[in-house]
């Protein structure tokens, strides 16, 4: 299948009476992981190099 722009896919799912920005960030939600280190406590986003060095892991040890 084609890549399509966003613009191209909105067309396609508001015509199937789909909502946009519902599927929009379900996509990102699910893809966030893949883009970004996530926490595996908290599922925020990981602001450490290693789970180590997080204030949250070192809580969670305590």
């Amino acid at each position: 299948m084609a890549q399509k722009t966003t613009n191209q896919i909105r067309i396609l799912l508001n015509s199937q009476q789909l909502n946009f920005e519902e599927i929009q960030n379900k996509a990102l939600n699910d893809y966030l992981p893949k883009l970004f280190q996530m926490c595996p406590f908290t599922e925020d986003l990981c602001k450490a190099n290693q789970c180590v060095e997080c204030e949250v892991f070192k809580n969670q040890r305590k």
